[in-house]
Protein backbone atom coordinates (compact mmCIF):
# COMPACT_ATOMS: atom_id res chain seq x y z
CA UNK A 1 0.00 0.00 0.00
CA UNK A 2 1.34 3.41 -0.96
CA UNK A 3 2.84 4.70 2.31
CA UNK A 4 -0.40 3.70 4.07
CA UNK A 5 -1.57 7.33 3.85
CA UNK A 6 -3.54 7.19 0.62
CA UNK A 7 -4.97 3.75 1.25
CA UNK A 8 -8.76 3.85 1.64
CA UNK A 9 -8.58 2.08 5.02
CA UNK A 10 -5.58 4.01 6.34
CA UNK A 11 -7.57 5.95 8.93
CA UNK A 12 -8.58 2.77 10.70
CA UNK A 13 -5.41 0.75 10.09
CA UNK A 14 -2.95 3.38 11.28
CA UNK A 15 -5.02 4.62 14.18
CA UNK A 16 -6.12 1.38 15.86
CA UNK A 17 -3.39 -0.83 17.32
CA UNK A 18 -3.62 -4.43 18.42
CA UNK A 19 -5.70 -4.64 21.58
CA UNK A 20 -7.84 -1.59 20.73
CA UNK A 21 -10.05 -3.24 18.15
CA UNK A 22 -12.24 -6.32 18.26
CA UNK A 23 -9.44 -8.86 17.97
CA UNK A 24 -9.24 -12.66 18.07
CA UNK A 25 -6.36 -14.97 18.89
CA UNK A 26 -6.28 -18.74 18.77
CA UNK A 27 -4.04 -21.03 20.79
CA UNK A 28 -2.04 -22.13 17.75
CA UNK A 29 -0.75 -18.58 17.20
CA UNK A 30 -3.27 -17.52 14.56
CA UNK A 31 -4.54 -14.02 15.15
CA UNK A 32 -7.01 -11.78 13.43
CA UNK A 33 -7.93 -8.12 13.68
CA UNK A 34 -11.61 -7.38 13.10
CA UNK A 35 -12.41 -3.85 11.99
CA UNK A 36 -15.69 -1.97 12.19
CA UNK A 37 -16.84 -1.80 8.62
CA UNK A 38 -19.03 -3.91 6.38
CA UNK A 39 -16.92 -4.37 3.27
CA UNK A 40 -13.96 -6.56 2.46
CA UNK A 41 -10.60 -5.19 3.58
CA UNK A 42 -8.63 -5.82 0.40
CA UNK A 43 -4.84 -5.58 0.59
CA UNK A 44 -2.30 -4.64 -2.07
CA UNK A 45 -2.06 -1.84 -4.61
CA UNK A 46 -5.56 -1.17 -5.92
CA UNK A 47 -4.87 1.36 -8.63
CA UNK A 48 -2.48 2.17 -11.43
CA UNK A 49 0.89 3.60 -10.41
CA UNK A 50 2.52 6.11 -12.75
CA UNK A 51 6.11 7.28 -12.68
CA UNK A 52 6.81 10.57 -14.42
CA UNK A 53 9.39 13.31 -14.61
CA UNK A 54 8.98 17.06 -14.48
CA UNK A 55 11.12 19.96 -15.70
CA UNK A 56 13.15 21.79 -13.07
CA UNK A 57 10.45 24.46 -13.03
CA UNK A 58 7.03 22.87 -13.16
CA UNK A 59 3.34 23.37 -12.45
CA UNK A 60 2.71 22.01 -8.96
CA UNK A 61 -1.00 22.79 -8.60
CA UNK A 62 -3.93 24.67 -10.13
CA UNK A 63 -6.84 26.08 -8.14
CA UNK A 64 -10.10 26.68 -10.03
CA UNK A 65 -13.16 28.49 -8.68
CA UNK A 66 -16.11 28.98 -11.00
CA UNK A 67 -19.28 30.98 -10.59
CA UNK A 68 -21.97 33.03 -12.28
CA UNK A 69 -22.41 36.77 -12.63
CA UNK A 70 -25.73 37.33 -14.32
CA UNK A 71 -25.43 35.90 -17.83
CA UNK A 72 -21.66 35.59 -17.53
CA UNK A 73 -19.58 32.66 -16.41
CA UNK A 74 -16.62 33.32 -14.12
CA UNK A 75 -13.49 31.16 -13.93
CA UNK A 76 -10.96 32.24 -11.32
CA UNK A 77 -7.63 30.44 -11.43
CA UNK A 78 -4.38 30.33 -9.47
CA UNK A 79 -1.33 28.45 -10.75
CA UNK A 80 1.25 27.23 -8.23
CA UNK A 81 4.77 26.86 -9.67
CA UNK A 82 7.57 24.90 -8.06
CA UNK A 83 11.31 25.24 -8.65
CA UNK A 84 11.36 28.85 -9.84
CA UNK A 85 13.68 31.47 -8.37
CA UNK A 86 13.55 35.25 -8.50
CA UNK A 87 16.00 35.18 -11.40
CA UNK A 88 13.78 32.94 -13.54
CA UNK A 89 11.67 34.90 -15.99
CA UNK A 90 8.49 32.94 -16.50
CA UNK A 91 6.23 33.66 -19.44
CA UNK A 92 3.01 31.97 -18.34
CA UNK A 93 0.34 31.45 -20.93
CA UNK A 94 -3.14 30.44 -19.73
CA UNK A 95 -5.69 29.59 -22.41
CA UNK A 96 -9.32 28.56 -22.07
CA UNK A 97 -10.85 26.45 -24.85
CA UNK A 98 -14.42 25.28 -25.40
CA UNK A 99 -15.32 21.60 -25.87
CA UNK A 100 -14.69 21.87 -29.64
CA UNK A 101 -11.15 23.17 -29.07
CA UNK A 102 -11.89 26.79 -30.00
CA UNK A 103 -10.01 29.44 -28.04
CA UNK A 104 -12.32 31.37 -25.70
CA UNK A 105 -9.81 33.66 -24.03
CA UNK A 106 -6.17 33.84 -22.95
CA UNK A 107 -4.20 35.32 -20.05
CA UNK A 108 -0.54 35.90 -19.32
CA UNK A 109 -0.27 35.69 -15.55
CA UNK A 110 -0.28 32.92 -12.94
CA UNK A 111 -3.46 34.27 -11.34
CA UNK A 112 -6.46 35.73 -13.05
CA UNK A 113 -10.13 35.57 -14.03
CA UNK A 114 -11.85 34.56 -17.24
CA UNK A 115 -15.24 36.17 -17.92
CA UNK A 116 -17.29 34.19 -20.48
CA UNK A 117 -20.36 35.67 -22.10
CA UNK A 118 -23.24 33.24 -22.66
CA UNK A 119 -21.28 30.36 -21.13
CA UNK A 120 -22.04 26.66 -21.48
CA UNK A 121 -22.73 25.70 -17.87
CA UNK A 122 -21.91 22.38 -16.27
CA UNK A 123 -25.22 20.66 -15.57
CA UNK A 124 -25.96 17.28 -14.00
CA UNK A 125 -27.47 14.49 -16.03
CA UNK A 126 -31.19 15.00 -16.82
CA UNK A 127 -31.14 18.73 -15.96
CA UNK A 128 -29.94 19.91 -19.38
CA UNK A 129 -29.79 18.55 -22.94
CA UNK A 130 -25.98 18.80 -22.79
CA UNK A 131 -24.93 17.60 -19.31
CA UNK A 132 -21.34 17.58 -18.16
CA UNK A 133 -20.10 20.35 -20.47
CA UNK A 134 -16.37 20.89 -20.01
CA UNK A 135 -14.04 23.65 -21.09
CA UNK A 136 -10.29 22.98 -21.17
CA UNK A 137 -7.80 25.16 -19.34
CA UNK A 138 -4.28 24.93 -20.77
CA UNK A 139 -1.52 26.21 -18.49
CA UNK A 140 1.93 26.70 -19.97
CA UNK A 141 5.00 28.15 -18.31
CA UNK A 142 6.31 29.25 -21.68
CA UNK A 143 4.42 31.57 -24.02
CA UNK A 144 4.00 29.59 -27.27
CA UNK A 145 4.24 32.86 -29.23
CA UNK A 146 7.55 33.74 -27.62
CA UNK A 147 10.95 33.22 -29.24
CA UNK A 148 12.16 31.75 -25.95
CA UNK A 149 12.59 28.03 -25.36
CA UNK A 150 9.42 25.97 -25.76
CA UNK A 151 10.48 23.35 -23.22
CA UNK A 152 8.32 24.73 -20.40
CA UNK A 153 5.83 22.64 -18.45
CA UNK A 154 2.26 22.35 -19.83
CA UNK A 155 -0.85 21.05 -18.08
CA UNK A 156 -4.43 20.74 -19.36
CA UNK A 157 -7.33 20.71 -16.94
CA UNK A 158 -11.05 20.12 -17.67
CA UNK A 159 -13.19 22.94 -16.24
CA UNK A 160 -16.93 22.87 -15.60
CA UNK A 161 -18.61 26.22 -14.90
CA UNK A 162 -21.24 25.81 -12.20
CA UNK A 163 -22.33 27.43 -8.95
CA UNK A 164 -23.67 25.76 -5.78
CA UNK A 165 -25.79 27.40 -3.09
CA UNK A 166 -27.58 26.00 -0.04
CA UNK A 167 -29.79 27.13 2.83
CA UNK A 168 -31.79 25.41 5.59
CA UNK A 169 -34.03 23.47 3.20
CA UNK A 170 -32.38 23.18 -0.22
CA UNK A 171 -29.30 22.75 -2.37
CA UNK A 172 -29.17 24.41 -5.79
CA UNK A 173 -26.91 24.26 -8.83
CA UNK A 174 -26.86 27.23 -11.20
CA UNK A 175 -29.95 28.51 -9.41
CA UNK A 176 -32.04 25.35 -9.84
CA UNK A 177 -32.97 22.99 -6.97
CA UNK A 178 -31.06 19.72 -6.80
CA UNK A 179 -32.71 16.46 -5.81
CA UNK A 180 -30.16 13.67 -5.55
CA UNK A 181 -31.27 10.21 -6.65
CA UNK A 182 -28.58 7.64 -6.67
CA UNK A 183 -26.61 5.18 -4.60
CA UNK A 184 -23.88 4.37 -2.21
CA UNK A 185 -21.29 2.33 -4.11
CA UNK A 186 -18.11 0.35 -3.60
CA UNK A 187 -15.02 -0.23 -5.68
CA UNK A 188 -15.56 -3.99 -5.85
CA UNK A 189 -15.92 -6.62 -8.56
CA UNK A 190 -15.50 -10.35 -9.11
CA UNK A 191 -11.95 -11.77 -9.31
CA UNK A 192 -10.21 -8.36 -9.22
CA UNK A 193 -11.75 -7.33 -5.92
CA UNK A 194 -10.90 -3.66 -5.43
CA UNK A 195 -8.34 -3.60 -8.24
CA UNK A 196 -9.17 -0.86 -10.70
CA UNK A 197 -10.77 -2.07 -13.92
CA UNK A 198 -11.64 0.58 -16.50
CA UNK A 199 -14.11 -1.68 -18.29
CA UNK A 200 -16.06 -2.09 -15.02
CA UNK A 201 -15.90 1.68 -14.52
CA UNK A 202 -17.48 2.25 -17.95
CA UNK A 203 -20.08 -0.43 -17.23
CA UNK A 204 -21.02 1.22 -13.93
CA UNK A 205 -21.51 4.63 -15.52
CA UNK A 206 -23.61 3.10 -18.29
CA UNK A 207 -25.79 1.45 -15.64
CA UNK A 208 -26.08 4.69 -13.65
CA UNK A 209 -27.46 6.38 -16.75
CA UNK A 210 -29.65 3.38 -17.64
CA UNK A 211 -31.27 3.40 -14.21
CA UNK A 212 -31.83 7.18 -14.25
CA UNK A 213 -29.47 8.08 -11.39
CA UNK A 214 -27.79 11.46 -11.15
CA UNK A 215 -25.44 10.87 -8.22
CA UNK A 216 -23.50 8.57 -5.94
CA UNK A 217 -21.42 8.73 -2.77
CA UNK A 218 -17.83 7.48 -2.71
CA UNK A 219 -18.63 5.20 0.20
CA UNK A 220 -16.52 4.79 2.19
CA UNK A 221 -13.24 6.18 0.86
CA UNK A 222 -11.95 8.36 -1.98
CA UNK A 223 -12.45 6.69 -5.37
CA UNK A 224 -9.95 6.62 -8.22
CA UNK A 225 -9.16 9.77 -10.17
CA UNK A 226 -10.46 8.04 -13.31
CA UNK A 227 -13.85 7.77 -11.59
CA UNK A 228 -13.89 11.48 -10.82
CA UNK A 229 -13.02 12.49 -14.39
CA UNK A 230 -15.67 10.12 -15.72
CA UNK A 231 -18.27 11.75 -13.47
CA UNK A 232 -17.24 15.19 -14.72
CA UNK A 233 -17.78 14.15 -18.36
CA UNK A 234 -21.12 12.42 -17.78
CA UNK A 235 -22.71 14.94 -15.42
CA UNK A 236 -22.91 12.58 -12.45
CA UNK A 237 -22.88 14.28 -9.03
CA UNK A 238 -20.54 13.01 -6.32
CA UNK A 239 -20.50 13.17 -2.54
CA UNK A 240 -16.78 12.76 -1.83
CA UNK A 241 -16.09 10.85 1.40
CA UNK A 242 -13.07 10.34 3.65
CA UNK A 243 -12.23 6.81 4.86
CA UNK A 244 -13.62 7.40 8.36
CA UNK A 245 -15.94 4.43 8.83
CA UNK A 246 -17.66 3.69 12.15
CA UNK A 247 -15.11 5.64 14.19
CA UNK A 248 -15.35 4.89 17.89
CA UNK A 249 -12.09 6.51 18.98
CA UNK A 250 -11.77 10.31 18.87
CA UNK A 251 -8.22 10.61 20.15
CA UNK A 252 -5.63 13.10 18.98
CA UNK A 253 -3.66 10.63 16.87
CA UNK A 254 -6.84 9.65 15.02
CA UNK A 255 -7.78 13.30 14.48
CA UNK A 256 -4.30 14.12 13.18
CA UNK A 257 -4.53 11.40 10.56
CA UNK A 258 -8.14 12.30 9.68
CA UNK A 259 -7.04 15.92 9.25
CA UNK A 260 -4.26 14.92 6.85
CA UNK A 261 -6.57 12.68 4.82
CA UNK A 262 -9.24 15.40 4.55
CA UNK A 263 -6.62 17.90 3.36
CA UNK A 264 -5.37 15.43 0.75
CA UNK A 265 -8.89 14.61 -0.43
CA UNK A 266 -9.87 18.25 -0.96
CA UNK A 267 -6.51 19.04 -2.55
CA UNK A 268 -6.94 16.22 -5.06
CA UNK A 269 -10.62 16.68 -5.95
CA UNK A 270 -11.20 20.42 -5.51
CA UNK A 271 -11.38 21.17 -9.25
CA UNK A 272 -13.94 18.50 -10.20
CA UNK A 273 -17.33 20.07 -11.03
CA UNK A 274 -18.98 16.70 -10.28
CA UNK A 275 -17.98 16.93 -6.61
CA UNK A 276 -20.76 18.83 -4.87
CA UNK A 277 -20.26 17.86 -1.23
CA UNK A 278 -17.53 16.76 1.18
CA UNK A 279 -18.41 13.93 3.55
CA UNK A 280 -16.30 13.77 6.72
CA UNK A 281 -17.12 10.10 7.31
CA UNK A 282 -19.76 7.42 7.71
CA UNK A 283 -21.65 6.16 10.77
CA UNK A 284 -19.19 7.43 13.36
CA UNK A 285 -20.25 7.26 17.00
CA UNK A 286 -21.61 10.78 17.29
CA UNK A 287 -23.43 9.86 20.51
CA UNK A 288 -20.04 10.25 22.23
CA UNK A 289 -19.35 13.67 23.75
CA UNK A 290 -15.80 13.51 22.40
CA UNK A 291 -17.13 13.39 18.83
CA UNK A 292 -18.20 17.04 18.91
CA UNK A 293 -14.80 18.79 19.23
CA UNK A 294 -13.41 16.19 16.83
CA UNK A 295 -15.87 16.97 14.04
CA UNK A 296 -15.96 20.67 14.86
CA UNK A 297 -12.26 20.79 13.99
CA UNK A 298 -12.80 18.86 10.74
CA UNK A 299 -15.83 20.87 9.61
CA UNK A 300 -13.98 24.14 10.23
CA UNK A 301 -10.97 22.81 8.36
CA UNK A 302 -13.08 21.76 5.37
CA UNK A 303 -14.67 25.21 5.16
CA UNK A 304 -11.26 26.85 5.38
CA UNK A 305 -10.03 24.73 2.47
CA UNK A 306 -13.20 25.08 0.36
CA UNK A 307 -16.10 27.45 0.96
CA UNK A 308 -17.83 26.58 -2.32
CA UNK A 309 -19.26 23.18 -1.33
CA UNK A 310 -21.44 22.07 1.61
CA UNK A 311 -20.09 19.79 4.34
CA UNK A 312 -21.82 16.64 5.56
CA UNK A 313 -21.20 13.63 7.78
CA UNK A 314 -23.29 10.49 7.31
CA UNK A 315 -25.10 9.89 10.61
CA UNK A 316 -26.78 6.82 12.07
CA UNK A 317 -27.19 7.85 15.71
CA UNK A 318 -30.60 8.39 17.25
CA UNK A 319 -31.62 11.95 16.49
CA UNK A 320 -31.99 12.88 20.17
CA UNK A 321 -28.51 11.54 21.03
CA UNK A 322 -26.48 13.00 18.14
CA UNK A 323 -23.98 15.74 19.06
CA UNK A 324 -22.71 17.03 15.72
CA UNK A 325 -25.52 17.69 13.22
CA UNK A 326 -25.48 21.46 13.77
CA UNK A 327 -21.84 21.54 12.58
CA UNK A 328 -22.87 20.39 9.11
CA UNK A 329 -24.44 22.09 6.09
CA UNK A 330 -26.41 18.98 5.08
CA UNK A 331 -27.67 16.34 7.50
CA UNK A 332 -27.15 12.93 5.89
CA UNK A 333 -28.81 9.95 7.55
CA UNK A 334 -28.70 6.16 7.15
CA UNK A 335 -31.89 4.32 8.16
CA UNK A 336 -33.05 0.78 7.38
CA UNK A 337 -36.77 0.71 8.12
CA UNK A 338 -38.18 -2.70 7.24
CA UNK A 339 -34.73 -4.30 7.31
CA UNK A 340 -32.59 -3.90 10.43
CA UNK A 341 -35.55 -2.25 12.14
CA UNK A 342 -38.89 -4.12 11.90
CA UNK A 343 -37.79 -6.63 9.22
CA UNK A 344 -40.72 -7.89 7.18
CA UNK A 345 -43.01 -5.03 8.27
CA UNK A 346 -43.14 -2.86 5.17
CA UNK A 347 -46.46 -1.35 6.25
CA UNK A 348 -44.73 0.71 8.99
CA UNK A 349 -42.15 2.29 6.67
CA UNK A 350 -44.20 5.33 5.62
CA UNK A 351 -44.85 6.65 9.12
CA UNK A 352 -41.32 5.90 10.30
CA UNK A 353 -39.83 7.83 7.39
CA UNK A 354 -42.07 10.81 8.13
CA UNK A 355 -41.25 10.84 11.86
CA UNK A 356 -37.52 10.26 11.45
CA UNK A 357 -36.64 12.93 8.93
CA UNK A 358 -38.98 15.54 10.35
CA UNK A 359 -37.18 15.08 13.66
CA UNK A 360 -33.76 15.66 12.12
CA UNK A 361 -34.89 18.83 10.37
CA UNK A 362 -36.70 20.12 13.43
CA UNK A 363 -33.54 19.69 15.53
CA UNK A 364 -30.97 21.16 13.15
CA UNK A 365 -32.87 23.20 10.51
CA UNK A 366 -30.65 21.86 7.73
CA UNK A 367 -31.43 20.11 4.43
CA UNK A 368 -31.83 16.36 4.97
CA UNK A 369 -30.38 13.72 2.64
CA UNK A 370 -31.16 10.00 2.91
CA UNK A 371 -27.78 8.42 2.22
CA UNK A 372 -28.67 4.78 2.89
CA UNK A 373 -31.80 2.64 2.91
CA UNK A 374 -32.57 -0.70 1.34
CA UNK A 375 -32.84 -4.46 1.75
CA UNK A 376 -30.75 -7.47 0.89
CA UNK A 377 -31.92 -9.64 -2.02
CA UNK A 378 -30.36 -12.84 -3.32
CA UNK A 379 -30.73 -12.81 -7.12
CA UNK A 380 -33.24 -15.40 -8.23
CA UNK A 381 -34.75 -15.95 -4.78
CA UNK A 382 -38.50 -15.33 -4.83
CA UNK A 383 -41.47 -15.74 -2.54
CA UNK A 384 -45.06 -14.54 -2.46
CA UNK A 385 -45.69 -12.77 -0.18
CA UNK A 386 -42.30 -11.13 -0.05
CA UNK A 387 -39.85 -12.48 2.51
CA UNK A 388 -36.52 -11.01 3.62
CA UNK A 389 -33.66 -11.71 1.20
CA UNK A 390 -36.03 -12.30 -1.72
CA UNK A 391 -36.12 -10.02 -4.74
CA UNK A 392 -39.85 -9.58 -4.06
CA UNK A 393 -39.24 -8.16 -0.59
CA UNK A 394 -36.58 -5.76 -1.86
CA UNK A 395 -39.09 -4.43 -4.40
CA UNK A 396 -41.83 -4.03 -1.76
CA UNK A 397 -39.49 -2.20 0.60
CA UNK A 398 -38.28 0.17 -2.13
CA UNK A 399 -41.84 0.98 -3.22
CA UNK A 400 -42.89 1.88 0.32
CA UNK A 401 -39.90 4.19 0.67
CA UNK A 402 -40.65 5.84 -2.69
CA UNK A 403 -44.15 6.70 -1.47
CA UNK A 404 -42.85 8.04 1.84
CA UNK A 405 -40.22 10.25 0.17
CA UNK A 406 -42.86 11.57 -2.25
CA UNK A 407 -44.89 12.65 0.77
CA UNK A 408 -41.94 14.57 2.19
CA UNK A 409 -41.11 16.20 -1.16
CA UNK A 410 -44.66 17.42 -1.65
CA UNK A 411 -44.87 19.19 1.70
CA UNK A 412 -44.69 22.96 1.79
CA UNK A 413 -41.17 23.97 2.77
CA UNK A 414 -39.81 20.53 1.98
CA UNK A 415 -36.31 19.92 3.33
CA UNK A 416 -35.57 16.56 1.65
CA UNK A 417 -32.84 16.96 -0.98
CA UNK A 418 -32.32 13.38 -2.05
CA UNK A 419 -32.62 9.62 -1.65
CA UNK A 420 -29.71 7.25 -2.18
CA UNK A 421 -30.18 3.48 -2.14
CA UNK A 422 -27.72 1.17 -0.45
CA UNK A 423 -26.31 -0.29 -2.62
CA UNK A 424 -25.69 0.09 -6.34
CA UNK A 425 -24.36 -3.48 -6.62
CA UNK A 426 -23.70 -6.44 -4.34
CA UNK A 427 -20.20 -6.41 -2.85
CA UNK A 428 -17.90 -8.66 -0.87
CA UNK A 429 -17.70 -8.51 2.93
CA UNK A 430 -15.98 -10.43 5.66
CA UNK A 431 -17.41 -13.88 6.39
CA UNK A 432 -20.41 -13.47 8.67
CA UNK A 433 -23.56 -15.43 9.47
CA UNK A 434 -25.63 -12.35 8.53
CA UNK A 435 -24.02 -12.02 5.10
CA UNK A 436 -24.95 -14.40 2.27
CA UNK A 437 -21.60 -14.47 0.43
CA UNK A 438 -21.21 -10.72 0.79
CA UNK A 439 -23.66 -7.86 1.10
CA UNK A 440 -26.69 -8.44 -1.16
CA UNK A 441 -28.36 -5.03 -0.89
CA UNK A 442 -27.40 -4.09 -4.45
CA UNK A 443 -30.09 -3.57 -7.07
CA UNK A 444 -27.49 -5.08 -9.40
CA UNK A 445 -25.59 -8.27 -8.72
CA UNK A 446 -21.86 -8.16 -8.12
CA UNK A 447 -21.31 -8.87 -11.83
CA UNK A 448 -23.72 -6.01 -12.70
CA UNK A 449 -26.85 -7.91 -13.73
CA UNK A 450 -30.17 -6.28 -12.77
CA UNK A 451 -32.40 -7.70 -10.07
CA UNK A 452 -36.14 -7.00 -10.14
CA UNK A 453 -35.51 -3.95 -7.97
CA UNK A 454 -33.35 -2.35 -10.67
CA UNK A 455 -36.32 -2.08 -13.03
CA UNK A 456 -38.49 -0.54 -10.30
CA UNK A 457 -35.76 1.97 -9.45
CA UNK A 458 -35.34 2.82 -13.13
CA UNK A 459 -39.01 3.63 -13.42
CA UNK A 460 -38.90 5.72 -10.24
CA UNK A 461 -35.76 7.68 -11.08
CA UNK A 462 -36.88 8.56 -14.60
CA UNK A 463 -40.24 9.66 -13.23
CA UNK A 464 -38.41 11.95 -10.80
CA UNK A 465 -36.30 13.33 -13.64
CA UNK A 466 -39.49 14.20 -15.51
CA UNK A 467 -41.27 15.59 -12.44
CA UNK A 468 -38.41 17.60 -10.91
CA UNK A 469 -36.09 18.41 -13.82
CA UNK A 470 -38.57 18.47 -16.73
CA UNK A 471 -36.60 15.73 -18.43
CA UNK A 472 -38.38 14.53 -21.56
CA UNK A 473 -38.60 10.83 -20.71
CA UNK A 474 -40.17 8.28 -23.05
CA UNK A 475 -40.03 5.43 -20.52
CA UNK A 476 -43.29 3.56 -20.00
CA UNK A 477 -43.50 4.21 -16.26
CA UNK A 478 -46.81 4.70 -14.51
CA UNK A 479 -46.84 6.80 -11.32
CA UNK A 480 -49.70 4.77 -9.84
CA UNK A 481 -47.53 1.66 -10.08
CA UNK A 482 -44.70 2.88 -7.84
CA UNK A 483 -46.64 5.35 -5.74
CA UNK A 484 -44.77 8.48 -6.91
Amino acid sequence: MESERNDPNALVEDAIKWGEGKNKRWSDGIQRQELWFDFFNYAGIHRHVFLYTTPTIYIKDIHIHTGLNGDQGVVNYIVIVNGATKEDKLEPYIALYDSDGHLVDEKFSLQGTFIINDPHLWWPLFMHPQPGYLYSLQVSLCNPNSLASSDGDIYRLPVGIRHLQWNDTSLTINGKPLYLRGFGKHEDFHVKGKGEDLSVLIKDFNLLKWVGANSFRTSHYPYSEETMYMADRHGILIIDETPAVSLRHFKKEVLDLHTQILQELISRDKNHPSVIMWSLGNECQTVENSSRPYFQHLSELARTLDKTRPITLVLNAAVDKDHVGDLLDVVSVNRYFGWYEDPGQTEVIGQKVQNEYHAWHAKYHKPVLVTEYGAGAVAGLHNSPGFVFTEDYQVELLLEHFKAYAGLRQEEGSFLIGEMIWNFADFMTDQDSKRVYGNRKGIFTRDRQPKAGAHIVRCHYFALAKELDSFNSTHLCYPSFYGG
